[in-house]
């Protein structure tokens, strides 16, 4: 009986589109970090792409995303028999519960790990990939992938998939086994924070961590590149006794799962039963209306109440199921965990002002709220289906919006419930150490406000994927394509805001500053993403499913009359918003500022090196003395730069070309005066670099002297990132930042040896030797010794230098 439902189980789950989906995306996933040079996972700089350690790493990292996956194997086991209405009738034949259950369970999880080894045979496969560069490459050793899949993967699968097995079984609820999943997920990064941020814990947070990372960590943090390329870490030590540990836990969640499940009919409980007879009799009690006529519809009347009462009931769903609760328990555990470790210099903990709190919390709100988007969205749009009253709710005369805005409403404020629930964590974190100067209205205006639009735009998003699915499980693969190409896509060079849904930039907060530096820039782009949205929202409303009809051409025929009036005019309104602003955003992003993307940084970096690297032994003047008048203009975002460096030969031989060097990407130097000095060479516009021969040369011990002006303006809003030294208030610049060096400098060359063997350059630069005595004629601020310098600063009267 136990083969027999083995096989059936497994059959089942490989033909699930699940199965296909996942494995699908975790192979392509891992073939593009090897395949790809932007992608990495588990290699870089002398570590080959297919060496076991890269292998051991890759294989780690994706076990702990695919248990998001392997729950949806297991977990399926459980509640599918009730939810299509087989579960008593199963139940009732002679079957047993071991065999119905763990068997089960068994070809839920062969399939689950099947579907995994999609991991290391991309790795395999693409390993063998022509255009890759051969220097990254090892041998082919196929008993390293075997033995890393037996040693890490399957004990990583086996005690998730048996953990939320054991839930599913327990609640006998998909949701609660993915509330399960998020709660799992945010203990270990917090068990995981609180090893790397206190080392005392390190080796025992590494014997007990159920992935076994922290044990693969510590038994390879001292290997050499030759050890990494060659060796398996040995199975001994804290990682025996981690996979041990795993293998127990997973013995001890499937009793778990075997002890509470019943192959009995759960009956009402007492309190329920309680519940349920005080409605009653307060439905009895209440006396019915009567009307000789009924009042003639008004559907634009109506409409507003509708919407209020579809929203309050949504809502309610949400936030009076344990689900919820557990939510802000994961939002308290998440933001409390990287609030309380991450105000920390050297392990000392920091004064906890309001915007030094609010900076891990940034951080700590990346894959969470989507996740969360991605299941409650699923769950909401499809809940009338899964329960078999879709036909009647749908035959109601309620619109297409009564359904979508509501649904996107409860998904929104289940996220904006996260965000207050991570601002009061950083609040107690403040009064546990003593801080009493709460300042509520910078959560509000730095945090709350900002990151609930974002929210609202996840939640549009994700109920919009689900509007265009034929089933729940496609739209959940739909929002996790969409995760996974807004990581991989950006490596891939496609980074600018404008096409990467959701981008707002990075606002850096302060009490000097406020929210000014990437503010402005953010909401604008809020503005421009919210026409996106406005206009995602129509379609999900034009091609909302009703009745049986679940077809896409049975939708497509529905839309010229759905979107006659209202919904066509949101659209237009939308689009010209996103129309209007991107244009904007566009004009100042790459017509006033320039747009290069990080693989063109990369090439004119070696292009830089293969042109001027030959001047690096070039000898320079050096300067001893330094005049400069600096004019800021904070609240304008410009400052004037004009100054005078007076130079001396002390190379002990005649100079007859100057190498002037300007590079900042903020400041322009604008005026260049050598008193006899020609240009020979400018090539300032593209990498900074200037050469100017002098007649006469500079003899031995002659001096000159060298004026210069620069500008540093904020032009618009940039794609490269804030300028964080010209600010409001705490303008801080250094001489390398608005004038102009003398002599090559190697400081900005690609370092990385397979990017630099990319663009043919050697892999690596030496150092010169020790016995080279003259590289000691240049130090890191070039040809400069000690300096008699006379600097003026001009800024605003309120301005205190």
């Amino acid at each position: 009986m136990f083969t027999s439902i083995f096989w059936f189980e497994l059959r089942y789950q490989l033909r699930n589109p699940v199965f296909i989906v996942t494995s699908l995306v975790f192979f392509l996933l891992t073939f593009g970090s090897v395949t790809i040079d932007n992608i990495q996972i588990g290699s870089g700089g002398n570590i080959h792409v297919n060496s076991p350690i890269a292998i051991a790493q890759t294989v780690l990292i994706m076990t702990v995303f695919y248990m998001f996956a392997s729950t949806a194997f297991v977990a399926n086991v459980v509640v599918r028999d009730d939810e299509s209405g087989f579960g008593p009738m199963v139940r009732s034949t002679r079957v047993t519960k071991f065999a119905y259950l763990l068997g089960r369970y068994a070809g839920a999880y062969t399939a689950a790990a099947v579907g995994f080894a999609a991991v290391p045979l991309a790795i395999l496969i693409g390993a063998q990939m022509p255009w890759l560069d051969q220097e990254t490459l090892g041998p082919t050793v196929l008993s390293h992938y075997l033995s890393i899949f037996i040693v890490f993967a399957l004990p990583n699968i086996l005690v998730t998939s048996a953990i939320f097995f054991a839930v599913a079984c327990v609640s006998r609820s998909m949701m609660l086994s993915y509330v399960g999943v998020l709660v799992f997920l945010v203990l270990y990064f917090t068990l995981t924070g609180l090893a790397g941020d206190q080392p005392g814990l390190r080796d025992t947070v590494a014997t007990i961590e159920p992935f076994g990372l922290g044990a693969f960590s510590d038994a390879t943090r001292y290997w050499s590149a030759a050890e990494s390329n060659n060796q398996v870490p040995p199975f001994e030590g804290a990682l025996f006794w981690n996979r041990l540990i795993a293998l127990c836990l997973s013995g001890i969640a499937l009793g778990i799962a075997y002890w509470r499940y019943s192959f009995a009919e759960n009956g009402v409980s007492a309190r329920k039963l309680k519940k349920e007879q005080q409605r009653a009799a307060r439905e009895a009690a209440e006396q019915p209306c009567l009307v000789d006529v009924l009042p003639a519809p008004n559907q634009k009347a109506a409409a507003w109440p509708r919407l209020l009462s579809r929203t309050r009931l949504e809502v309610n769903l949400i936030f009076t199921s344990p689900a919820f609760f557990v939510l802000i328990l994961i939002g308290l555990l998440n933001s409390g965990g990287a609030l309380w470790f991450a105000n920390q210099l050297y392990g000392t903990p920091a004064v906890p002002m309001t915007f030094a709190l609010l900076m891990p919390l940034f951080g700590s709100f990346g894959i969470i709220p989507i996740i969360i988007a991605i299941y409650f969205a699923g769950e909401l749009v499809w809940r009338d289906r899964d329960r078999g009253m879709h036909e009647i709710i749908d035959a109601t005369s309620l619109p297409n919006w009564a359904y979508f805005v509501p649904k996107v409403l409860a998904v929104a404020a289940v996220l904006i419930a996260t965000l207050c629930i991570a601002a009061l964590a950083a609040i107690l974190v403040q009064l546990f150490r003593g801080y009493t100067a709460i300042e509520l209205d910078k959560y509000v205006a730095w945090f709350i406000l900002p990151y609930s639009v974002d929210m609202l735009m996840t939640a549009i998003l994700a109920v919009f994927f689900q509007a265009l699915s034929t089933s729940k499980y496609m739209g959940w693969g739909l929002m996790v394509v969409y995760l996974v190409a807004s990581i991989t896509l950006v490596s891939l060079g496609f980074e600018h805001p404008l096409y990467n849904f959701g981008d707002v930039g990075f606002v850096m907060v302060s009490d000097l500053n406020g929210a000014d530096v990437g503010g402005e820039k953010s909401w604008w782009l809020r503005l421009y993403w919210g026409g996106i949205c406005a206009i995602l929202s129509v379609i999900a409303y034009l091609l909302w499913r009703r009745g049986v009809a679940v077809s896409l051409r049975a939708q497509l025929a529905r839309v010229p009359a759905r979107l006659v009036g209202a919904p066509a005019l949101i659209a237009l309104i939308g689009l010209g918003v996103s129309t209007t602003t991107g244009g904007w955003m566009f004009y100042q992003m790459n017509v006033l500022n320039e747009y290069v993307i990080s693989d063109e940084q990369e090439e004119q970096l070696a292009d830089y090196e293969k042109q001027f690297l030959q001047y690096e032994n070039v000898k320079q003047p050096s300067t001893t003395h330094i005049q400069l008048d600096v004019d800021l203009y904070p609240h304008a975002g410009r400052a004037l730069f004009k100054g005078s460096y007076t130079l001396i030969n002390d190379t002990g031989a005649p100079v007859e070309e100057l190498h002037v060097l300007f590079q900042d990407g903020y400041s322009d130097l604008t005026e260049l005066d050598i008193p006899g000095g020609t240009l020979t060479l400018d090539e300032q516009e593209d990498y900074g670099y200037q050469i100017y021969a002098l007649e006469p040369v500079m003899a031995p011990g002659e001096t000159l002297e060298m004026r210069f002006a620069a500008e540093r303006i904020h032009n618009g809003f940039s794609t490269r990132g804030e300028d964080t030294r010209l600010v409001k208030n705490g303008t801080f610049l250094n001489n390398a930042e608005f004038a102009p060096q003398l002599g090559f400098d190697r400081s900005a060359l690609l370092q990385d040896r397979s990017t630099r063997r990319k663009y043919d350059l050697p892999a690596e630069l030496r150092m010169p030797k020790l016995e080279d005595e003259s590289a000691r004629d240049r130090n890191y601020v070039g040809n400069v010794d000690w300096v008699m310098s006379d600097i003026t600063v001009t800024t605003r009267a309120d301005q205190t230098a």
